[in-house]
């Protein structure tokens, strides 16, 4: 079982969410072999931060992504970049996944990245820069990206390079360890259960924890 962190951080370039834990300490880092369909959807949280949307990540392995598609992650961001990410089209197209995992006070904490075209990113980033300094943006010609063109690299050809896009953290509790030996089979077996759709919201995860031990 995984959990949702109730404290997700943004997931826009954070890349201190790819660091892991304390220096010295292990990472072990897991990506999905086959491009992932991905929404984000909004959602009401009680611990938003002010300006930002709290969204869950709903991905499909196979088959159509619908409503009913498992939830993946849990994270948030400032609403223009939410806004610019679903104008973009982040992620029109499946994209791969990647979990980063370490080990946390005898649990897994881990971050739950897409892994993107740096130029779709940057295409994110110019129209956050417009929606939020429009003066800015004109005089920089953010207001009008290129569009990315699927086999353009940065010296004209084959893929282009990707870069992570956190979608949440993602925590197991040292009681739901599968693998506790092993950090690198903890990761494999912790991302195919959040693609198996076998997440639930970390808050939710301590209450029925506290409940089984009364």
């Amino acid at each position: 079982m995984s959990e949702w962190s109730p404290d997700s951080d943004d997931s826009f370039r954070n890349d201190e969410d790819f660091a892991g834990g304390d220096e010295g300490e292990g990472v072990a880092r897991v990506v999905t072999l086959a491009p992932v369909a991905l929404r984000l959807t909004p959602t009401a949280h009680p611990r938003a931060p002010e300006g930002h949307v709290v969204f869950r990540a709903l991905g499909a392995v196979e088959g159509e992504l619908s409503d009913d598609s498992p939830v993946l992650a849990q994270g948030s961001l400032p609403q223009p970049t939410f806004t610019a990410v679903q104008e973009v089209g982040l992620f029109a197209r499946p994209v791969p996944l990647m979990l980063t995992a370490h080990a946390d006070e005898g649990g897994i904490r881990a971050v739950l990245a897409a892994l993107v075209p740096v130029q779709e990113l940057e295409r994110v980033e110019r129209a956050t820069l417009a929606a939020e300094e429009p003066w800015l943006a004109s005089a920089s010609g953010a207001s009008a990206p290129a569009p990315f063109e699927e086999g353009e690299g940065e010296e004209g050809g084959g893929a282009p390079p990707l870069v992570p896009f956190a979608l949440g953290v993602v925590l197991r509790f040292q009681e739901n360890r599968q693998h506790p030996e092993s950090l690198d089979d903890e990761a494999v077996d912790l991302l195919a259960t959040i693609l198996s759709g076998g997440a639930m919201d970390a808050d939710r995860k301590r209450v029925e924890n506290l409940l089984k031990s009364l």
